[in-house]
């Protein structure tokens, strides 16, 4: 909850919110296809919990994910 409502704090448009991050969390930028489905919930008007739900999205991205 915390980092959601530091990303919502941003008030960024939805595009720079999503390459902003992809590059901190997978070092990379989102393929057009992520892109767009991620920008459907991170809106300039998304609030809290649509943060939420976009850090959760990428979090549980494979490349995200760290198997032993």
């Amino acid at each position: 909850a915390k980092g959601a409502r530091a990303l919502e704090g941003q008030k960024k448009p939805a595009g720079e919110r999503i390459d902003w991050l992809f590059r901190h969390a997978l070092a990379r930028f989102p393929s057009p296809t992520e892109k767009s489905i991620l920008a459907e919930v991170a809106s300039e008007s998304a609030g809290n919990q649509e943060m939420e739900d976009l850090l959760w999205m990428v979090f549980m991205h494979p490349e995200f994910q760290i198997i032993r």
